[in-house]
This record gives C-alpha cells, sequence and structure tokens, in this order.
C-alpha cells in the first residue's frame, strides 16, 4: 500500500507539477526561459540553470516542477480566500 502511494505521489509530483512549470515558465520570464529538453537532460551541461546556444536560460526539470507546485500551491490559497 505504501508503495502505491509513493509511485502515485510521484508521479503526480513529476508529470503534473512538470507540465505546469513547462507552460508556466516562458509565460513568466516573457520569453526569456524554457524547461530543459529530454536530450538536454541526458547531456546535462549545468546544474540548476544556464543559457543556451539560442539565448534564452534553460531552468532544469526539478526547478519547472518546483515552479508547478508553487503554482497549485497558490491557486488554492487563492479558491480558499475567495470561497470563504
Amino acid at each position: 500500500m505504501t508503495f502505491l502511494v509513493e509511485l502515485l505521489f510521484s508521479a503526480l509530483f513529476e508529470l503534473v507539477f512538470y507540465a505546469i512549470g513547462r507552460v508556466l515558465i516562458p509565460i513568466l520570464s516573457l520569453g526569456t526561459a524554457r524547461v530543459e529538453t529530454f536530450r538536454e537532460f541526458k547531456s546535462r551541461r549545468y546544474h540548476t540553470f544556464g543559457e543556451h546556444r539560442d539565448g534564452k536560460f534553460v531552468v532544469t526539470d526539478t526547478y519547472a516542477m518546483l515552479v508547478g507546485l508553487l503554482f497549485v500551491v497558490a491557486m488554492c490559497a487563492l479558491a480558499f480566500a475567495l470561497l470563504r
């Protein structure tokens, strides 16, 4: 049972929050940043963020998940405040 809960939480965190972060980062940075691609993840020439040849800052998948999590928390707090 614990394994299943851990697997579901991991999938939620990695898939949903990553997808939200992948959409939000270019929007919030006004197009000056993007999330690394899978090929960049495999070669990982930098640790947290760096500048790519196209001139955009490249953010790692971990930070994309963090941005997604913070967005969901902010939306839940906003919904709680408005519905109260």
